[in-house]
């Protein structure tokens, strides 16, 4: 229909249905005595409805861009934002432990270890991992 394209589902059903599937495809589910130009005709009625829908999981599934990992970038944590500093190895290690964690969350702000700028990414998702926990 008009370029629409749906799968039909007939089911013990006693009235006609449309969805978005989370793969972007129409189903439309009509009762197993449905003829054929009454489901067009429903179709045609909801189109408008097909295509908003359409529309906005098209603008919700757009690729996010990559977050970079570069001095004064905000990172939302805990509903706030809070930038990245990169410092100095000896400047992160503090604390009992005698391995100090890369990234850390201090004073208002993500430091990370200059040396580990390259596993940037890693150490954000392995450190937010355990926050979560806490």
């Amino acid at each position: 229909m008009d370029g629409l394209k749906y799968r039909l589902r007939r089911s013990n059903r006693k009235s006609m249905g449309v969805s978005i599937e989370r793969d972007g495809g129409v189903m439309v589910k009509v009762p197993h005595q449905a003829e054929l130009d009454d489901i067009e005709k429903f179709i045609a009625e909801k189109k408008i409805w097909i295509y908003q829908k359409l529309a906005r999981k098209k603008a919700l599934n757009r690729e996010r861009p990559k977050r970079e990992f570069v001095n004064g970038q905000g990172f939302l944590y805990l509903g706030r934002s809070y930038r990245l500093k990169f410092v100095d190895n000896s400047e992160i290690k503090s604390g009992r432990s005698s391995k100090a964690a890369p990234l850390r969350l201090w004073r208002g702000h993500f430091e990370l270890a200059q040396s580990e700028k390259a596993n940037a990414r890693n150490h954000f998702v392995s450190t937010l991992a355990i926050f979560r926990l806490l």
